[in-house]
């Protein structure tokens, strides 16, 4: 009875210590961390990281920053002004005669030789107006091809006239003067003093101031004379030049006013000796 009684302890602590070893074994198993599958791990980091970039908004790549190119600096503009039209070359059509020269020649302030050249109408000029037209013929009284606002005197026998000149009206010539002498030679002693007396005759178309000398080509020198000529009259006046020695030259009148006009120069010739 007591071996049997054993026997049933015995069976009985057995199955106590297979108990307690199964318990411990479990217990063991189940505070063990679990053993992770990499396959596993790394899908569930991809679809973490994918649910994070899904949830984030889409960002740009940064590009490259692009200098902006150099501004030039503005210029000055200019204002632009009112353009004139251009409009159709005129010519004038000349509503009288006119003159041209078929050479050069001087254009003077009175109807001769002796008057002054106070201009020239050259071949180059081509035609200017023709204004008057001297009484006694061998002048024409011009426009100054130099001066429109002025007129002067061509000889005819140099240019030529163009157009109607029979409605030309007559122009006067400015005062002008002639000179005479008593001799123009001599030949003796000159022991007294020798003269030539020369006389001057001033004539005017139109009424005039007139003012004049005489001179000689040697450089003797009368005073000057002055004179208020009515139209159509003259005036005349004397000097007498004095030599105590041989001489020879030419003597004349100078006018000075109312325009520049040069005498006829007559030639003398003093010889003193025996």
């Amino acid at each position: 009875m007591k071996r049997r009684a054993f026997h049933v302890v015995s069976l009985i602590a057995l199955v106590a210590f297979f108990s307690l070893a199964c318990n411990l074994l479990t217990l063991g198993t189940a505070t063990s961390a679990p053993t992770a599958n990499p396959g596993s791990v790394a899908t569930a980091v991809a679809q973490t990281i994918a649910a994070q970039n899904a949830s984030k908004p889409a960002t740009t790549a940064p590009t490259e920053a692009v200098a902006p190119a150099a501004t030039s600096l503005p210029t000055a503009t200019t204002i632009p002004t009112d353009t004139a039209i251009p409009t159709e070359a005129f010519t004038a059509t000349p509503s009288g005669p006119m003159i041209h020269s078929t050479t050069d020649t001087n254009c003077r302030s009175g109807p001769g030789p002796g008057y002054e050249a106070v201009s020239f109408l050259l071949v180059k000029i081509g035609s200017v107006p023709l204004l008057g037209k001297y009484d006694s013929g061998g002048w024409w009284y011009i426009q100054d091809p130099n001066n429109s606002s002025s007129a002067c005197w061509v000889w005819n026998q140099t240019t030529v006239a163009e157009g109607n000149v029979a409605t030309l009206p007559i122009k006067a010539a400015p005062p002008f003067i002639k000179i005479s002498t008593d001799k123009t030679s001599y030949h003796g002693s000159c022991a007294t003093a020798q003269t030539i007396t020369v006389t001057g005759s001033i004539s005017s178309e139109t009424s005039a101031s007139v003012q004049f000398h005489f001179e000689t080509s040697t450089g003797l020198i009368s005073p000057t004379y002055t004179a208020n000529i009515p139209a159509g009259n003259s005036f005349s006046k004397s000097y007498a030049f004095s030599f105590t020695s041989s001489s020879s030259g030419t003597i004349q009148a100078v006018m000075t006013l109312p325009v520049n006009f040069n005498s006829n120069a007559i030639s003398y010739n003093i010889t003193c000796g025996p």
